[in-house]
């Protein structure tokens, strides 16, 4: 039993389709110009959202300034453990 011709053309037409709109997209989109301006108002949407320099986390470069961190960090937890102590007692 052949296929209706109506079955046959919407097939074609689907696969064209579903051949032709990727290279499409990537031919709209993957010209220097578009890509530029793209880019542009990418960097400046996130330039909003960069942290500065000094605000970032440094890794340490000798040993010295670890045992500093370190022993900044433990003072801050035991500070937070007094703290919850102090809040757990008084409720």
């Amino acid at each position: 039993m052949p296929l209706p011709r109506n079955f046959v053309r919407m097939e074609t037409f689907k696969f064209g389709l579903y051949l032709l709109f990727p290279i499409g997209v990537l031919y709209l989109y993957n010209r220097p110009d578009i890509q530029d301006r793209l880019g542009k108002d990418q960097t400046e949407a996130l330039a909003a959202f960069r942290v500065p320099e000094e605000d970032l986390f440094k890794l340490p470069s000798s040993m010295s300034e670890v045992r500093e961190e370190s022993a900044r960090i433990r003072k801050l937890r035991r500070e937070q453990m007094e703290k919850e102590k102090l809040d757990g007692a008084t409720a």
